[in-house]
This record gives C-alpha cells, structure tokens and sequence, in this order.
C-alpha cells in the first residue's frame, strides 16, 4: 500500500493537440473521409424536381432530362395541385437539396440555380431550366403542346324541347348554341328513291284509283286499298322482290276502301268503306268473318284497340260519329244484309256475321250554343244542325288503351274521349274529357280542318296533319292531364270519374313543320310515321298536291334556329304565308321548322296515302293510278340525282330532292 504511486494533481496533467492528418486511432479506418460519389441513381432520387404540371408539355431544350422529369420520383399525389397565375417564384414543390444523400437533417433552401456541387463542380444548364416558374411557362407558345380540356357540359335546356321550355320558365337565358352541323337531319331523309321497277299502275290493269295503304306489322308486306273495293297486298322487301306484281288480292266491298288496319299480330285485316261498313278479314283464311254496321256515312278510318287481343275496335265516319266495336258481341250467321251484292263478294263473305256498336259518341266535333242569354238550356232544330265530319281517330298508347284522340273537317282541335264512358245523346251533346286549343293563325283568320293523325313511338308526340300546310306537333301529357281529377286540389277528386260538364281545354301546340312542298287541298291526303327501332330513326311522311311526299325527322335536337329559317327561293301559298306571318306574331310566337325533304320526280298527280313498311321502307299512292315504294340508299339516290350513268331509267324513278352542294360535298353536312 505504501508503493502505491500517487495521483497527479489536476494542474500537473499536459494536454496535447492533435491535428486532423495525423495518426488515428488502430480501431478506426486509415481511409481519409471524403464526400460521397453522386451516382446516377441518387441523382434521379434527390435532385429530380417535382412535376407541377403533368398535361404540360416538355421544351425541346430540356430533352436531356425528359426521362428525369417523366419518372416523377420521390413525388407525392397531394403536392400536384394547378397553379395560380400570378404567383412569386418558390420552389416549395421542388424537393430540398440534404446537406448529404446518406445522412438526414434540416433541408437546406436552395436560392441560386447556379449552385456549386462539392465534388460536381457548378450546375449544368439543362438542370437550371429545372428551376423555371409557371410564368416562363405561360408567357411562351411551345409548338405541338397538346392540352387536354375537360369534356363540354351539355346545357339542360338543349337536351329537348321540353327542357328548353322549362328553363325558361325557371328565368334560365334562353339563348341558344347550334352545333355546326345544323343540317345533319338530311342525312335521315336524303337517301330514299324509288327506282323505274318499284311501281305499280293500276290504270294499266284495273283503271281505278288507290285510297289507302298500310303496312304489316311482322312482314315487309304492304296492303293497297282501291275505289273499286279490292286490296291488294306487295311485297316491298327488297329490291330483289319486285313490287310491281301482286302478292295478294281481295276484293271485300263493293264501294271505295277509305282505310286499312293490321291488329298487331297480322291475324286480321280492317277495311273501312264507302258503303258505310267495315269488313274483318282473316289473313290466313283469306274471308271476311265480320262486318262493322251501324254508321250512316262512308267510313273514314278504323283502328284495332291496343291490348284488346284484337276484339275491339274504333271507326269515325262522315256522319259526325265515332263508334266502338266489340267482335265477341256479333249474330249469329245467315244474315240476309250481303243477299243484294254481286256473287264475288257474296262468296268473300259468306261467312262473315253482323256486328252492332257498343258504344257511340254521336256529333262528336258538332259546335253548338244550347244555352240561352239566362244559362236555360235551348232546343235547338233539326234544321240548325251541322254535322262536321270526324276526319281521323287513334288510341293514345297501349298503356292508355281506353283514349281516343279525333279530329275533324272543322277546325284544327283535337279532342280526348274515354271509351269506357258513354256518351248518350244528350240535349248539350257530348263532351270530351279535354280538347286542344286551337293556333294563333287559326283565331286570327280562319278554322282549318284536320286530315290525319299520328302517334309517335313513344306516345309522348301526337302529330296532326291540318289543312293550313302545316303538320302540328302536341305533348300527349298535356291533352291527357287536362282534366285529371287526381290533380285536382278540391273533395271532388274524391267523386268517381263522370262526364264532364264543358271540355277542359289544353295547351296548343308546341311546334309546327312547314315545306313549300307541303300543300293539302283535300282530305285524301294522310300522314305516316316510322316508328324508331335498331336500324330505323322516327320519320315523318306526308302526302301532298305538289305531286309528292314530303319526310320530316322528328328528333328534336334538329329543333334549332336553322330550321326555323325559310328555305331559298320558296314559293308560299298566300293561306301559308299569313298562317306564317300570324305564327310569328309577339302575341303567341309558335315555332315552325322548315327541315323537309320532298320525294320528287316520280308521281305525276297529288300524293295522297303513305304508308310504311316493316323494313324501313315508304309506300306512296297517288292519283296518277301508280303505287311507288321508296326505298333507303345513299349511293343510289346520289347517283339518280346526278345522273353519273346517263340512264334512262332515271326519267321512271324518283329520288330525295336535296340542295345542290350536298352531293358536291358531303363532308359538310
């Protein structure tokens, strides 16, 4: 213990210094510490910027690093974000420079794009441009820079006419933006012609004039009605079936055939007569099974109830009437009524039993003041009675199977009738659950009758064929909710559904189709629609006394200013021009659209019947004793209308009148 060495005290200890470079401690490595190696891979990690903007494209001076600023490493989904315009230059989006790529610690700011590295020496100019702002971006055009826009957003009010209509309502601006191509509804009407083989003339063979025509629902078979009381059935398949020959004849009256109607499956065939009675023919048996008797007036038209399993049906005559059939409730066979006819169509319907109406609706379309000056109903003579004629008649929709929509030689009005109400003979007449009010151009000059009416495909459009040259276009929602009692805000909606007491009128109608083809000078002429399928669009067809048909496509997203536009150079009748000049008044502007096509050069005399077929194809009657089908090929009615053949068949067929630049150059349109 006493050889123990002392501890030397604090101020005896020497200290020594030192350096850097001199000899290290055995455990540590001899290697001097330097920085580390930028390879290229730390390089793409730590010094890529962020990519701002990933629709922009990259400058052609900045190709050395496209494939940098493509990768867009070490970036995160929530950093891209668009840039204002107007900003200060910060680089916040461009990742940090560490002070060493292995060690972390605090970012160091970078403020100069001219940095020098340790060990890179000072930056290349291509990693400098890395460091522009948005604004360089702005203010120069880099040529083949693609942007990306987002996709257009459709107004409401374009989507339809009764969208459009409702906006304005709602106080939204009702300005309108056309397409370019306004005149793309030319391409649904300005490929039908009829060739020289797609005829036939029955002054050649029978020398009496077609009336009517109509189409088979599940065949491509059309059935032609004569003043004689024959039909007779073509086949307007294809080209390659000729239509000039008869596929079918009948001849079930003795009297004109006014109309024709298929019920849905083809089955049976109702023929509406000027002898005042309308025949039930079996299809397949080829005899008539029933005959319609009841009206006192040549019959006008006939149409099978939807839904009815083909047992009930409607017919209007000259008399003012409208009647409804049921065939379950017809007598028994070996009725004397066909004793009086020639032997051919004694032995058509000798089998045929007698079939009396079931309900009637009697001076249907009949305007009469029965109430005195003190409300006392009045008794008004025989004398002072004008029966109008109930021109046309059809069902609304088969799910609305019991209203029926009539018209008349009268005026413009369409009327709604339920079925399933009886309308007795009463001292105020009938009334009807809603009537439509008639046009301006009608209030202001004069009442114009009503030819034919159709039904769009889906119910929602009843189009009507009126004497001023005019087809009308009306919502069924509004005919059909003119007097709905549910919609009434009183206790009697609670009552049950009875006739009322004065017809609750409706609205007018929404729009109009004009074409200086268009002219009605009897009520021969009748109106046609092709229902839209896979293949087909919905087409309106009309006959008319300038020797033609004329087409309509009622898609109304070709409803646009363009249309409303007159066509050049047309010829107006003076009863068209005021119609047109009233229509357009500031008191009540209806529009009228003028987007037709006429069928030209193939009848001699006015169009009257059309009809369509199962395929897609149109049928046209006329007074020149002829029967046309019209079919639809863009290159064949191209090459009829230019004559590039120089054949002489062309002066026999007939094609889609068009302006002349639409085959000159048909991109256009």
């Amino acid at each position: 213990m006493d050889q123990t060495p002392e501890r030397p005290s604090h101020s005896e200890t020497v200290t020594f210094s030192i350096p850097e470079d001199a000899v290290r401690s055995p455990r540590r490595s001899s290697r001097i510490k330097k920085n580390p190696s930028v390879t290229p891979r730390r390089f793409n990690k730590f010094f890529t910027p962020r990519a701002r903007n990933l629709q922009r494209a990259v400058r052609s001076s900045r190709k050395a690093l496209h494939d940098l600023s493509a990768a867009t490493l070490n970036s995160r989904a929530d950093s891209v974000h668009r840039p204002s315009k107007r900003r200060r230059i910060s680089f916040s989006s461009v990742p940090s420079l560490p002070s060493s790529p292995i060690r972390k610690g605090p970012a160091s700011v970078v403020t100069n794009a001219n940095v020098e590295f340790q060990g890179l020496g000072p930056a290349p100019e291509a990693f400098a441009e890395c460091f522009t702002t948005d604004d360089d971006y702005e203010d120069e055009d880099i040529p083949g820079t693609t942007r990306a826009l987002p996709p257009p957003l459709i107004p409401y009010r374009a989507i339809s006419t009764s969208a459009a209509a409702l906006s304005r309502r709602l106080g939204v601006r009702n300005r309108v933006v056309e397409a370019n191509g306004s005149n793309l509804w030319q391409h649904e009407t300005a490929n039908f012609y009829s060739s020289a083989d797609d005829f036939y003339s029955y002054n050649r063979q029978v020398a009496s004039l077609p009336f009517c025509a109509t189409g088979f629902k599940t065949v491509s078979l059309v059935a032609v009605g004569d003043e004689d009381g024959t039909v007779r059935v073509h086949d307007a398949c294809s080209q390659d079936q000729s239509y000039n020959q008869v596929f079918l004849q009948m001849h079930p009256h003795d009297n004109a055939v006014m109309d024709l109607e298929l019920s849905e499956d083809d089955a049976l065939l109702a023929t509406a007569s000027g002898d005042q009675t309308c025949r039930i023919i079996d299809m397949k048996q080829q005899v008539s099974t029933h005959t319609l008797v009841g009206h006192t007036g040549s019959i006008k038209r006939v149409q099978f109830q939807p839904g009815s399993g083909n047992n009930l049906l409607a017919s209007c005559s000259r008399d003012g009437s409208i009647c409804l059939w049921d065939l379950r409730c017809a007598k028994a066979k070996g009725s004397t009524m066909f004793q009086e006819l020639r032997r051919e169509s004694a032995t058509f319907l000798e089998s045929s039993r007698e079939v009396n109406t079931i309900n009637d609706i009697r001076d249907a379309h009949t305007a009469r003041n029965n109430l005195s000056s003190k409300g006392r109903r009045q008794h008004i003579p025989i004398s002072a009675r004008s029966d109008f004629a109930v021109t046309t008649c059809a069902f609304i929709s088969a799910s609305r199977p019991h209203l029926l929509a009539s018209a008349s030689e009268n005026d413009a009005v369409i009327k709604l009738w339920d079925m399933r109400t009886s309308y007795k003979q009463r001292s105020g007449g009938p009334n009807p659950i809603s009537a439509t009010l008639e046009p301006q151009s009608h209030q202001n000059h004069r009442q114009f009758g009503v030819t034919s009416i159709a039904m769009s495909t889906d119910g929602s459009r009843l189009y009507s064929l009126c004497r001023d040259h005019t087809i009308y276009a009306y919502s069924t929602a509004h005919l059909v909710l003119g007097s709905a009692p549910e919609m009434a805000l009183s206790s009697s909606a609670l009552r049950p559904a009875r006739q009322p007491r004065q017809p609750v009128h409706g609205l007018g109608p929404l729009y109009g189709f004009r074409h200086p083809s268009l002219r009605l000078q009897t009520f021969y002429d009748k109106l046609a629609l092709r229902h839209m399928s896979n293949d087909h669009t919905e087409v309106l067809a009309s006959g008319s006394s300038e020797e033609c048909a004329v087409l309509f496509p009622t898609d109304e997203r070709y409803l646009n200013k363009a249309a409303r536009r007159q066509p050049e150079n047309a010829t107006l009748a003076p009863r068209l021009r005021r119609a047109t000049s009233s229509s357009s008044s500031s008191d009540a502007p209806l529009p009228i659209y003028y987007h037709g096509t006429a069928l030209v050069n193939a009848h001699r005399k006015e169009v009257t019947a059309v009809a369509w077929t199962r395929n897609g194809n149109l049928v046209t009657t006329a007074d020149d004793y002829t029967t046309r089908c019209w079919r639809e090929d863009a290159a064949q009615a191209r090459m009829l209308r230019l004559n590039s053949e120089r054949d002489v068949r062309r002066y026999q067929s007939g094609w889609a009148e068009v302006p002349a630049r639409y085959d000159e150059d048909d991109d256009e349109f």
